[in-house]
Order: structure tokens, then C-alpha cells, then sequence
């Protein structure tokens, strides 16, 4: 897929200039922690990644099922691969991330709030701002997401 399929199918979906900027600010700390893992010589497929990131939230603005919807989509297109960390990028999928390319754009897009750079406790504290009285399971899958950070930290050092 080329940049220029990216902005076809921002147009085809209508999408937001503040969600591309977030997609924009994901696919960038994805880049970013991808030349990382490229230093300590772990073998990540960069392009695949960031290209994911640029579309990962295309259909946000249809609520919960967004991702899912996404990679339906990208399924259909022919771009499978994609899909698939475009799906796994959701919130409640932290348990199914199993390769890194899965595990780097949950993260990134776990560090980016809106289309700024946040540690994960500052992002997590926006998410507050909206839904102040999380669940037991929120709680728990936000447990693992430091659980995943540190799994980042201890290969890279602190990012």
C-alpha cells in the first residue's frame, strides 16, 4: 500500500483531520521504537507497521467495534497483515499481542494522546478525565499495559 492509497482511503471514510493527526503521532513513536528494536538488532517489519499506525483509528468515530470494522476492511482490500495489527490495537486485546510489530502499535498508540506524545500514566489519567470510575477489568488490562512497557523497557532502556 502507498501513501497515496493512505489518503484515498482517509477521503473514502471521511475521516477528521484531529484523527489522522493522532494516526500521524502513533505511526511516528512507531517509527521511532521500531529503529530501536533495529539497534538491538530485533527484526521488526517497520513499513507494515507504520503504515498500520496511519490507519489504525480510520474508524473511530464508529465507536468500540472500530478496529474490528478497520480490519475487516483491510481484509477485504487485500492487506491482511495490516489488518491484523490494526485489530489488535484495541484496547481489550492486550492478552492476544503475541509478535512485536502486534505489541509496538499497542503500545504507540497507547503513548499517543490525541496527536501528542504522553507517557503511559499521563495517558492513562486523560482516559480519567472522561471515564472517571473504571471497571475492575479496565484496571486490570491497564495493569498490563505497564506490563508491557517494562517488557519494552528491559529490551530498549527507557523510551
Amino acid at each position: 500500500m502507498k501513501k497515496s492509497d493512505i489518503k484515498l482511503i482517509y477521503e473514502k471514510f471521511s475521516v477528521p483531520q484531529n484523527i489522522i493527526l493522532h494516526m500521524q503521532k502513533v505511526a511516528e513513536i512507531c517509527g521511532i521504537l521500531c529503529d530501536e528494536f533495529e539497534k538491538k538488532k530485533i527484526k521488526v517489519r517497520k513499513t507494515l507497521i507504520v503504515k498500520s499506525a496511519l490507519l489504525h483509528d480510520v474508524l473511530k468515530l464508529e465507536g468500540k467495534e472500530h478496529a474490528k470494522k478497520m480490519a475487516d476492511y483491510l481484509t477485504k482490500i487485500g492487506e491482511k497483515s495490516m489488518a491484523n495489527l490494526v485489530e489488535k490495537h484495541d484496547f481489550w486485546q492486550i492478552d492476544n499481542l503475541k509478535s512485536w510489530e502486534e505489541k509496538i502499535l499497542y503500545y504507540a498508540d497507547k503513548r499517543a494522546y490525541e496527536n501528542e506524545e504522553v507517557s503511559l500514566k499521563r495517558r492513562i489519567a486523560e482516559s480519567r478525565k472522561k471515564y472517571p470510575n473504571p471497571s475492575k477489568e479496565v484496571l486490570a488490562e491497564e495493569k498490563k499495559m505497564f506490563e508491557l512497557e517494562q517488557e519494552f523497557f528491559k529490551i530498549l532502556g527507557k523510551i
